[in-house]
């Protein structure tokens, strides 16, 4: 009887965090109300309740559970890399998941509060990552925490354009992209005087 009751509140849950999402897609974060994911949900009040205790805690929870299941999957794929194709085809299975949750995480997106940001902490999470990968390197050169600025920025922004364009490019046609990108940025001239 209680994995009846564990698979009833576990169907609850995502019917309640789905029903948050397409709500979010639709609608900013401060006009939501409780009433407004209850009517999606087709659920009561009390059954919300049981499970959150407002759409703030409805939100933290469901950034809590990404970022757990990010950080998990991240570690799980960080390596040292042999090659430039290793370390594209972990970036490949990254995008892959990414794009799984793409309406939860282009949702997660869009709050902001005083006390939820999404935004924000992904940032935090791939600056930690990037400090990870060299915290033990002795030849890496240079401001660490302005490369891991740089390297959370680009992830963030790429990702951000290809989900709100919908458009999964490969790890290699990114590659390819900043490879561009440097040749077109290196190929002006800076002269001091101007």
């Amino acid at each position: 009887m209680e994995n009846k009751q564990d698979l009833r509140v576990i169907k609850t849950k995502r019917n309640i965090k789905n029903a948050f999402i397409e709500i979010l897609l639709e609608k900013d974060f401060k006009e939501i109300t409780v009433q407004n994911i209850l009517d999606k949900a087709l659920i009561n009040r009390k059954t919300f309740y049981n499970h959150y205790m407002d759409k703030y805690d409805l939100a933290d929870q469901m950034i809590q559970d990404f970022f757990d299941e990010c950080t998990a999957f991240l570690d799980m794929r960080s390596q040292n890399f042999k090659n430039i194709d290793g370390f594209l085809d972990q970036v490949d299975s990254i995008y892959k998941e990414v794009f799984q949750q793409r309406d939860l995480i282009l949702a997660l997106w869009t709050i902001q509060t005083d006390n939820i940001d999404f935004y924000g902490s992904m940032e935090s999470l791939f600056q930690s990552k990037y400090r990870q990968l060299f915290q033990n390197d002795k030849e890496k050169s240079g401001d660490i925490d302005f490369q891991a600025h740089l390297f959370s920025t680009f992830i963030l922004g790429s990702l951000k354009y290809m989900l709100d364009s919908n458009k999964n490019y490969t790890a290699r046609e990114v590659w390819n992209e900043v490879s561009s990108f440097c040749q077109t940025i290196t190929s002006v001239s800076i002269h001091p005087d101007r």
